[in-house]
């Protein structure tokens, strides 16, 4: 029986979802080096040293929120809730002036001190992120050297090719901002 060549990545796709290429390493056992629905996830909690926690606290409980939220990263975008959250994360009085937590307009860019700790918040996740990647053996050299002398299954290979992959997506956002 002939094996056909997929041609269309949507219509090979379709029958599995949106998925990212940790879901289709679980489920199907396989990964997408370009798959346009791969992510990462970047978990943001409110710090419980912020002089207002309390307050944003239970303002997150009456929006049926918790404090910590994660956010999916992928290759070529990032949610705008993740700069919205971290602003709400760093606000502080002098930020709210006269106004309630929930009167403030957590989607303004406008606060260029405000966006500029942001983007330094997600650089440092970025980069502290990329570090724990360095620790584990280099993927790439085991990867890249066909006349190895590691012998590893292909599931191992299949992992190395996912932290490839999540690399990337760090490396992209860190070079963006």
């Amino acid at each position: 029986m002939p094996i056909k060549t997929i041609t269309n990545l949507t219509k090979f796709l379709q029958p599995m979802g949106k998925k990212t290429n940790l879901e289709l390493l679980l489920l199907y056992g396989f990964i997408l080096e370009r798959n346009p629905f791969d992510s990462i996830e970047l978990r943001i909690s409110l710090s419980d040293k912020d002089f207002f926690f309390q307050e944003k606290k239970r303002f997150m409980i009456e929006c049926e929120k918790t404090t910590e939220i994660t956010f999916p990263i992928f290759y070529y975008k990032y949610p705008k809730e993740l700069y919205e959250f971290l602003r709400f994360c760093i606000t502080n009085v002098s930020d709210l002036g006269s106004s309630e937590l929930s009167d403030f307009n957590f989607n303004d860019e406008n606060n260029y001190e405000i966006e500029k700790i942001i983007r330094k918040l997600v650089l440092f996740s970025c980069e502290k992120s990329l570090k724990n990647y360095s620790k584990k053996i280099s993927g790439e050299k085991i990867l890249g050297s066909l006349n190895s002398n590691f012998l590893i299954s292909k599931n191992q290979k299949m992992a190395l090719k996912q932290c490839k992959c999540e690399k990337k997506i760090i490396q992209r956002l860190s070079t963006n901002l």
